[in-house]
């Protein structure tokens, strides 16, 4: 939804159709230059790859999705001061917690080969769910700032090994 007025009307501005017929959800968008928007989106029928789309008209119009190689969900994104992107993400594989990736050109690429783990002891169900069989392992949900002295915090909700759901953060160097 986009509005023009200061909120006082909304337009729908859909992301396009679904060429590879994914249902998706939880979008995390930044601009990563003046008008080119990199939106990255949690899919329900392609196991846990994040889906990514691309606005060159600010937000308006959008490519295709395009699986990335980015197992976890959901994603938060965060262009640095030093222009590098930041994809934060939940991660429900053992060992199951929040994880975080760099992009050094405007998230064309990402350097999984340096994924930073920020919490590791997560993947419990919570004691609080009815059915803990859907919610196997229950952590995710980050989202990143940039502090002063350049060093980011991810905040994040996890369940640790007692069944307590709760809110965590993490201060990191990136």
């Amino acid at each position: 939804w986009r509005s023009t007025d200061h909120g006082d009307t909304w337009r729908l501005h859909p992301m396009g159709t679904h060429l590879l017929n994914v249902g998706v959800n939880e979008t995390a968008m930044a601009e990563v230059t003046p008008g080119t928007v990199l939106a990255h989106q949690r899919v329900e029928n392609i196991p846990q790859y994040l889906i990514e789309r691309w606005s060159y008209d600010g937000g308006v119009t959008w490519t295709e999705p395009l699986r990335t190689d980015i197992w976890g969900y959901p994603a938060h994104l965060l262009k640095l001061r030093d222009g590098r992107i930041l994809c934060a993400y939940g991660y429900r594989r053992e060992p199951a917690g929040v994880r975080a990736v760099l992009s050094e050109d405007g998230g064309e690429t990402w350097d999984r080969d340096n994924t930073v783990v920020l919490r590791d002891d997560g993947g419990y169900p919570s004691s609080l769910k009815q059915d803990s069989s859907r919610w196997p392992r229950d952590q995710g949900n980050p989202i990143s700032v940039q502090l002063d002295d350049d060093s980011i915090l991810t905040a994040y909700y996890i369940t640790e090994s007692d069944g307590i759901t709760h809110t965590a953060v993490t201060r990191w160097e990136a």
